[in-house]
């Protein structure tokens, strides 16, 4: 998860109780649509949870609020925040300083200051060792892919969504879905125009891009040689016109209402596990938000 690993504040946060007693997610009705910032919070959760496994273990573990982490929200296919855009651009700058921030965080130094035999123990703790259960899932395009499961990163895990299993099965299996109802929602007519329009806006913007990804990944070879100031005026400049173009056309929400049309379609033998993946991430996230109360 995002926050899982970086260091963060002085001060010892308050410890979460409760969290295992949250039940597995039960029938219902349909959950919200989960925001970038969302994302962010189910993260913060889940490193807060792992700190008090780990604190728990014997180790000391800091984990970074990420109060002040708006440039690392996901772009996704198309970007049409307009002002985040002009905040971050596509988020560049604020990766990199998450990088540089990892490689020089607390728990780094904290680890490399620890004897060898404590390294070893610390790292067991955080994920587990050799006798790890192994899970397995089936993918819809048949291939099958296994994660091991242990130590605090797992109990995070349990808690916050509940049933490891349950949780890796319906995840890796609503996360693999997407790539098939891309596929599909890429050949409609309603997506080609609405991308069509998009280009010609971007166009009329001195851009020429055939679709928004593309644009994406043409933001760093546009400022080689640039300052780093300057290089970032440059991506703000293109993702502030892409936003721009998307929000004229309502891209995003065209492309949501044929995902909303195509997943039952071609999920439609894992229909009970795609339902279950958004109730237990609905859940998780009022727990969270339950859990990151406490520390702001």
């Amino acid at each position: 998860m995002a926050c899982r690993g970086r260091g963060g504040g002085d001060r010892r946060p308050r410890r979460v109780r409760g969290a295992d007693a949250w039940p597995v997610a039960k029938p219902g009705a349909p959950t919200a649509p989960i925001t970038p910032a969302d994302e962010l919070t189910l993260s913060w959760a889940e490193a807060l949870l792992v700190r008090d496994c780990m604190r728990d273990a014997g180790f000391e573990y800091w984990v970074e609020r990420p109060a002040d982490q708006d440039g690392l929200l996901p772009v996704g296919f198309v970007l049409d925040d307009v002002e985040w855009a002009r905040r971050n651009g596509y988020g560049t700058r604020a990766r990199n300083a998450a990088v540089a921030a990892r490689k020089n965080s607390r728990n780094v130094a904290y680890v490399n200051s620890l004897p060898a035999a404590r390294r070893t123990a610390y790292r067991e703790a955080l994920n587990g060792g050799a006798g790890n259960e192994v899970l397995s899932v089936k993918l819809p395009d048949g291939r099958t892919i296994n994660n091991s499961l242990g130590g605090c990163s797992t109990s995070g895990v349990e808690r916050l969504y509940g049933d490891r299993a349950t949780w890796f099965r319906v995840d890796r299996l609503a996360m693999n879905i997407t790539p098939l109802v891309m596929g599909q929602l890429v050949k409609d007519a309603r997506y080609t125009a609405g991308v069509k329009a998009w280009s010609a806006c971007m166009r009329e913007r001195g851009h020429d891009y055939a679709e928004p990804p593309a644009a994406h990944m043409a933001a760093p070879g546009l400022s080689v040689g640039m300052t780093a100031e300057r290089a970032h005026e440059t991506e703000v400049a293109l993702a502030v016109d892409e936003a721009t173009c998307a929000r004229r056309i309502d891209l995003r929400a065209t492309m949501r209402a044929l995902g909303q049309e195509y997943r039952p379609k071609i999920g439609a033998q894992y229909a009970a596990d795609l339902d279950l993946y958004d109730r237990m991430r609905g859940e998780a996230l009022e727990r969270a938000r339950e859990i990151t109360r406490a520390e702001r």
